[in-house]
């Protein structure tokens, strides 16, 4: 389980660019929207990371627990 959580974080990572990429574009398309209109994309890709990331290594806190 913990290597499956650790691959998936440079996919989760090389998301967060494409994401950056798919809003430069929706800002070009659609003038009237900023990239600040879109930020909570970005911050939505980060927490999923940071997520993935503390899933990850809480199996090897969970695994090194005394009396589990």
């Amino acid at each position: 389980m913990v290597k499956n959580h650790l691959n998936s974080l440079p996919f989760a990572k090389k998301r967060i660019g494409n994401i950056a990429g798919e809003i430069n574009r929706a800002c070009e398309k659609f003038p009237s929207y900023g990239p600040n209109d879109f930020k909570f994309l970005l911050d939505i890709a980060d927490l999923v990371y940071a997520a993935r990331r503390a899933v990850a290594y809480s199996y090897v806190e969970r695994y090194y627990l005394r009396g589990a």
